[in-house]
């Protein structure tokens, strides 16, 4: 049963929406080891936390199906609240799909069986019709009234203080069948889940766009094959080897373009590819407050120019 309750104290803060390829507001190049001091560890969440979250996420969905569409349910798996539109037969794909993804971030960053990112349980809104969904930015979580750019998103993850949460569309274009816009849902739907894993991660820092967004396209690409992130960024890479772009500009961006996406992604692969366990103390590292640039100093003993170049050499070998 779904229990209405409301809590006064839960402050609105929108963080992140984006829409595929869209914008993101996560992080600032030109940041300085003093900012450290900004940065906040998450540390084990109380027992009064998770059940505050908890009674958040239900309350939003009876309020859901009440006011907007009547068919949401709860969907419940070990690490989500997934608050469904869709007809009951996607339950189990959207069950796999969440915990695929849940399991693979947690492999990528060596987490134990025993650590969570959540507290308690990430909630998921996921809506078939746009309609619906554009009420619930509007009516529900608000976020559509501050910005009215959500309302024409693919989806986004957002936090209204410790409360976290993903608010999933439709994402059907003219051109799609029914497969290829589920498709393309479940590859939104792991970015945007990408994002809400990091947004938790060891501290409320947040990390250089070009890895965040390289991050969740490469697990999108990784979990749903057939999605477009998987196809795209070979293409782009190799436009920009024979172009010759200048790769520096992605670490300065505070916007990136559905090409940079890409490339953002071929950046982290690389990097996966060279070390992974490098690549989990660059995270930690960025998480911590460090610069990008001393990041990748201690974690790859590298600088991006030196960065480019090896990314340079071993796509070479990939894509020609």
């Amino acid at each position: 049963m779904i229990h209405r309750i409301v809590f006064s104290c839960i402050v609105a803060t929108v963080i992140c929406c984006q829409i595929l390829p869209g914008q993101t507001r996560s992080t600032d190049p030109g940041r300085t080891l003093g900012n450290r001091n900004q940065v906040q560890k998450f540390r084990k969440p109380t027992a009064a936390e998770i059940l505050l979250n908890r009674s958040q996420a239900m309350a939003w969905a009876e309020r859901t199906r009440n006011e907007i569409v009547p068919t949401m349910h709860l969907v419940e798996t070990p690490h989500f609240l997934l608050f469904s539109a869709w007809n009951r037969s996607n339950d189990q794909a959207l069950r796999n799909v969440c915990e695929d993804m849940y399991n693979k971030l947690s492999s990528q960053f060596s987490l134990s069986k025993n650590e969570t990112i959540w507290i308690g349980k990430c909630p998921i809104y996921i809506f078939w019709e746009t309609e619906h969904f554009k009420q619930f930015t509007r009516t529900i979580d608000n976020s559509g009234n501050r910005d009215a750019g959500i309302t024409r998103a693919s989806g986004y993850h957002s936090r209204k203080g410790i409360f976290s949460y993903i608010v999933m569309n439709r994402t059907v274009k003219p051109w799609m069948d029914r497969n290829q816009a589920i498709q393309r849902f479940y590859e939104v739907l792991v970015h945007e889940g990408t994002h809400a894993f990091m947004n938790r991660y060891i501290s409320n820092w947040s990390i250089p766009l070009w890895v965040n967004e390289g991050l969740a396209e490469f697990m999108a690409a990784t979990l749903v094959p057939l999605s477009s992130a998987n196809r795209d960024y070979i293409n782009e890479v190799r436009n920009a080897l024979l172009s010759r772009r200048d790769m520096g500009s992605i670490f300065r961006a505070r916007d990136l373009s559905s090409r940079e996406y890409d490339l953002a992604q071929s950046l982290v692969r690389y990097l996966v590819a060279h070390n992974s366990k490098s690549f989990i103390e660059l995270i930690g590292l960025l998480k911590e407050g460090y610069p990008q640039s001393m990041a990748l100093k201690k974690a790859y003993n590298t600088d991006q120019q030196d960065l480019i170049l090896y990314w340079s050499r071993y796509w070479r070998r990939q894509v020609f």
